[in-house]
């Protein structure tokens, strides 16, 4: 018993001295605060015990502070975040970048270096907003903030160009002038293609790729840009990317203007150009780069732009030694607008560039030597001069051949500017050998074009480029095409071999070396002379292709007089029996006349409607609105042109196409005078027949022949039973007033001849037929009206009637005011039935009439049309009448035949006598 009391005593005390230490310990790790952070501790760490937010940047100690009582340092600069403005040092601050977690990597924004883990850095990003989304820049999820379709994480948070702005928020990230999304090769088509609509275009988008995303963020691992040099610097990101020492930016080919000072030079403007802008980055879609020798390489890749077989470094710099970049910075000093060199700079834009043209020019053509394929224009192309390989002697080097950088310099004259222009390489100097003895020691004097240089300077005389290769038109066998001959439409003949350059069935001879359209393409090369969107062939109606060539000269069969036995007495090259359409008789055939109909209205806004581009990249001779190699559409027919635009385009049906009508809607008003939208529907007048002016309307039906027919024999019917002989008619039936009777007596009836009658009558008529809608308005709505008709009075009170009555015309006016006005003319016959009020034939008398009028109602203009509402018309009248004598009568009444006619008139009527 003593033992178990005890033991119960030590365990009560045991008890009680555990509770007492615990609750000392309590006190004395007091949290006033509450932030979970002991005071002491926050004590120690200069941290406030009674705020839950030490350094009041908004997000709370418990947050800032860490787990298990450990203060985080997260840049690891001696001040715990709790303290720390800017906890993850990346210079913005935990009050911007909040708690959140953006990215959703476990690190909270103010502690991670890149919040919304674009693989872009918050420094780099800062608190911008570059795609106007509202969300900052190192807060936003979206994967190209600058737009310019390369995703941030491959554009990353370098600064190319030095301008404090990012390449990720950099759509020049190089400043060359040359946008990033060109330089990367993007095409319109690829900036606009984002099928789950998340912000990464499709080429790019792991979504829309079998390419490894193995970072889960949406955007393929790997991509290669384009990098002309190969040195592993995409070139969007180099000012010079194929290494040859011009910048970019000078051979990009730019216009060197910026009319609306937005930073984008005129040449890819879209405000300056007029063209498409889809991604709406303010550049033209269809903007190319310069691309010389066309062979789909542009100059600022190319290290033989002219592809002339001498390197483009060499026709600028004329040696490797020549080249230095003093200032180490990418540009060569002779385009440095920070290198002096002895000269004036102008560096207008601030891109680093000097503005001012500093390539050679040696003879002096506006073309730049390189590229230049005759330099000196003395009628040897370069590509000969300067050791290459020219087999076909187009003027281009050939292919698999190796470019030349040391071209030779036969009499060794190395000073380029001197004065007399016979020194440096040969490609550049007049006289190769240096035995200069007059004409005849000119290079050109050894070449059939020596006849072309009259002032003896051993160069062509200039005259015209029009294709800006560098050879001049007088000797230039490739007029329209870079280079001297080439092959236009691709049939494995040179041109200067084949009888049909441009492949349109009209023989080269017959369309000559003229340039009608003026686009620096000769018709024998263009397919589209007269650049309106149809193609020569089609304009000169020539009948379809066989497709065979039985000869090998270039020309289809269908064509070729030398194989199809036609005849060609003129010598033009062109089939006798092949008319030559001119539609408007001008003198000009259709195939060369912009205005084919005459009408003033272009053949290319008849049947495209489009506004050209008034650009041929691939130097075709379409323009590149309805060129199918640009608009990437569908040519079943192959012949260049799209579809779309190239389809048959008759609104009228009648079988001539509307470039060829000179009244496409057959509405009677001639094309040119209604090229406009004057009803505001969107459409252009001379393409839409105006709706028919409706006459007739509130009628009761239509009846056609038979039924007026009918009408009018009823009507005469009546007319001859009143003129019947008093024993003919029905003995019970009151009579007309026998004219025997004593005039003291009250008068009798008795149906004679004098029951019947005849009259006519003159007034005003109201016409108003209904115009709304028709592209007309109701200018005159009356007109003089006449009546004539005749009668017979069966009974006391009624009578029968047929009259006929000219109502006039209306006069309507189309809302065109160059198309004028119209007259709609109205007559209505009819059959009425009438009620006298009295009957008393010396009196006043007033009357009543209802029956059946046909409206007849035409126009005296073709072009207005008429459509009757209705044929048969519910038709009544009033009005007074007074008998002056027992068969004279006169009368004045109101006639309604429909809802847009009627008349007022006063007549007189006479009765018969037999």
């Amino acid at each position: 018993m003593t033992t178990t009391t005890t033991s119960s005593r030590t365990g009560v005390l045991a008890g009680l001295f555990t509770s007492l230490l615990l609750l000392s310990t309590q006190v004395l790790a007091l949290d006033t605060d509450g932030d979970g952070i002991d005071d002491d501790v926050e004590t120690a760490l200069g941290m406030s015990p009674t705020r839950t937010d030490s350094d009041a940047d908004t997000i709370s100690d418990t947050i800032e502070f860490g787990p298990a009582q450990q203060a985080s340092d997260a840049d690891g600069d001696g001040i715990i975040d709790a303290l720390d403005d800017d906890s993850d040092n990346d210079g913005l601050s935990d009050r911007v970048e909040g708690p959140g977690d953006v990215d959703g990597d476990g690190i909270l924004n103010f502690r991670d270096l890149d919040s919304d883990g674009d693989g872009v850095s918050d420094t780099a990003e800062g608190t911008g907003d570059a795609d106007g989304d509202g969300v900052p820049d190192f807060l936003d999820r979206s994967s190209d903030e600058d737009g310019d379709g390369i995703p941030d994480v491959f554009e990353g948070s370098e600064d190319t160009d030095k301008d404090r702005l990012v390449d990720a928020l950099d759509t020049d990230s190089d400043r060359d002038g040359i946008p990033d999304s060109i330089e990367a090769g993007l095409t319109a088509e690829q900036l606009a293609a984002d099928a789950d609509g998340d912000g990464i275009i499709d080429l790019f988008d792991a979504d829309q790729s079998t390419v490894l995303d193995a970072n889960a963020d949406g955007v393929i691992d790997s991509y290669s840009f384009p990098d002309a040099d190969g040195d592993e610097i995409p070139d969007y990101k180099e000012k010079d990317s194929d290494n040859d020492g011009i910048p970019d930016h000078i051979e990009f080919g730019f216009s060197g203007l910026d009319s609306d000072s937005d930073g984008i030079d005129d040449a890819i403007d879209v405000d300056a150009t007029g063209g498409l802008d889809l991604d709406g980055d303010g550049v033209d879609d269809a903007a190319r780069a310069f691309d010389s020798d066309r062979d789909n390489l542009p100059d600022y890749r190319d290290l033989d732009s002219d592809n002339d077989g001498i390197a483009d470094l060499i026709e600028v710099f004329q040696s490797f030694e020549a080249l230095a970049d003093a200032n180490k910075n990418g540009v060569q000093d002779l385009f440095d607008a920070g290198v002096s060199m002895g000269l004036i700079r102008v560096d207008a834009n601030d891109d680093g560039i000097d503005d001012t043209n500093r390539l050679p020019d040696t003879d002096g053509d506006g073309v730049p030597d390189f590229r230049d394929l005759d330099s000196d224009n003395d009628g040897i192309f370069d590509v000969v001069e300067g050791g290459g390989r020219d087999v076909n002697q187009d003027g281009l080097l050939d292919s698999a051949a190796l470019l030349v950088t040391a071209p030779p310099d036969t009499d060794n004259a190395t000073d380029f500017d001197s004065p007399d222009e016979r020194s440096g390489p040969d490609y550049r100097d007049v006289d190769s050998n240096g035995d200069f003895d007059g004409t005849a020691g000119y290079d050109i004097a050894g070449t059939p074009f020596a006849s072309f240089d009259a002032n003896n300077d051993g160069r062509i005389d200039l005259t015209i480029d029009a294709d800006r290769d560098g050879i001049d038109d007088s000797v230039d066998r490739g007029l329209g095409e870079f280079g001297n001959g080439g092959d236009a439409d691709g049939d494995g003949l040179f041109n200067d071999e084949d009888a049909d350059d441009d492949n349109d069935g009209l023989p080269d001879i017959f369309e000559g070396e003229v340039d009608t359209d003026g686009d620096g393409i000769v018709d024998r090369l263009d397919r589209d002379s007269d650049n309106d969107g149809l193609e020569d062939s089609r304009e000169a109606n020539l009948a379809p292709a066989l497709n065979m060539d039985s000869n090998g000269n270039g020309l289809d069969d269908a064509y070729d007089i030398a194989v199809n036995g036609s005849s060609d007495a003129d010598g033009n090259g062109l089939d006798d029996n092949v008319p030559l359409i001119d539609t408007d008789g001008d003198g000009i055939e259709d195939r060369l006349d912009s205005d084919s109909d005459g009408d003033t209205i272009s053949d290319r806004e008849e049947q495209s409607g489009l506004v050209f581009f008034g650009r041929d990249i691939d130097r075709d001779g379409i323009d590149d609105a309805v060129d199918v190699d640009q608009t990437k559409g569908v040519d079943e027919n192959m012949n260049g042109i799209d579809d779309r635009y190239d389809r048959v385009i008759d609104t009228d049906g009648d079988g001539a196409e509307n470039y060829r009508d000179r009244d496409s809607d057959n509405d009677g008003i001639e094309d040119g005078f209604e090229n406009a939208d004057f009803n505001k529907d969107g459409i252009p007048d001379r393409l839409q027949v105006n709706p028919k002016i409706k006459t007739s309307v509130g009628g009761t039906g239509s009846f056609g022949v038979l039924p007026l027919l009918s009408m009018f024999g009823f009507g005469a019917l009546v007319f001859a039973l009143g003129a019947m002989p008093a024993a003919r008619a029905q003995a019970a039936q009151p009579a007309c007033f026998n004219e025997q009777e004593n005039e003291a007596q009250e008068p009798a009836f008795q149906l004679s001849a004098a029951c019947t009658y005849i009259g006519a009558s003159l007034g005003t008529s109201t016409l108003e037929p209904e115009t709304k809608g028709t592209g007309f308005r109701l200018t005159e709505d009356g007109d003089l009206a006449w009546k004539a008709f005749g009668g017979v009075q069966f009974h006391r009170n009624f009578f029968a009637e047929v009259q006929y009555s000219v109502l006039g015309d209306a006069e309507v006016r189309s809302i065109n005011p160059n198309a004028g006005a119209a007259a709609i003319r109205y007559a209505a016959p009819a059959v009425m039935a009438g009620f006298r009020l009295n009957g008393n034939r010396k009196s006043w008398d007033l009357f009543a009439k209802i029956g059946v009028a046909s409206l007849l109602t035409e126009s005296d203009s073709g072009r207005v049309s008429v459509e009757e509402d209705s044929s048969i018309q519910l038709a009544w009248a009033g009005g007074l009448l007074y008998n002056l004598t027992p068969g004279l009568s006169i009368r004045g009444e109101f006639e309604r035949f429909s809802d847009d006619a009627s008349s007022l008139t006063l007549g007189i009527a006479q009765a018969l006598k037999f």
